[in-house]
């Protein structure tokens, strides 16, 4: 989990639900495959357990749609990454009748102990998980980059606070959408927002319209 932790939360989510997963990391680790034995396992993988992603697949929702006007925060200024999330949990509260901001903010604290967040590219994709509830997200820039540990050493400048239903594959599909749009960039393109439609309109151009 500790390895998971550093590089992916994708895989971190992936071991939470399917722990026995880390223990065949740790033997391929142990039998130290070269890269012919590891493309011989992919081949192997890929012959049969093809994978699951299809046409059949709904496709994860834009990040545009899960926002709100009331649910950007621009040009924070905070000391860490736990101010943010506090700031994050309180735009994502009114949203959740009966879970007050503070218990919101706990449970972000609290998985970022456990996996952290940080997807690289100074994005931050924390994420909540609340039944019966549609999936919705809030987004903060940064006024100043904090300096936190990330999987390419970039210091953290934008934070993406999920909340969804469940832990599944929507949820990771969500979670590989957003790390998609900070490979492209999405921290530069935000960077410099100033207003809730500058958002959108760079949001429009990074995704396809919903």
């Amino acid at each position: 989990m500790d390895v998971a932790h550093r590089v992916s939360p994708f895989m971190a989510s992936y071991l939470e639900q399917e722990p026995e997963a880390g223990q065949l990391f740790l033997e391929i680790a142990q039998r130290q495959l070269n890269r012919q034995q590891l493309s011989r396992l992919r081949q192997l993988l890929n012959a049969e357990f093809p994978s699951r992603e299809s046409s059949r697949d709904e496709p994860p929702a834009t990040l545009a749609s899960l926002l709100t006007p009331e649910r950007l925060v621009l040009q924070l200024s905070c000391a860490n990454l736990d101010d943010a999330l506090d700031v994050a949990a309180g735009r994502l509260a009114p949203a959740c009748p009966g879970m007050g901001a503070g218990e919101l903010a706990a449970r972000l604290r609290q998985r970022e102990e456990d996996v952290s967040s940080a997807v690289g590219n100074g994005v931050a994709v924390p994420r909540v998980f609340q039944t019966e509830r549609p999936a919705l997200a809030t987004l903060v820039t940064l006024a100043r980059p904090l300096q936190v540990e990330t999987p390419d050493g970039l210091p953290l400048r934008l934070v993406v606070a999920l909340m969804g239903p469940e832990r599944g594959r929507s949820s990771l599909m969500q979670l590989a959408h957003v790390a998609r749009l900070a490979n492209q960039g999405l921290a530069d393109q935000l960077a410099g927002a100033q207003h809730p439609h500058e958002v959108f309109q760079r949001l429009q151009t990074m995704e396809p319209l919903g």
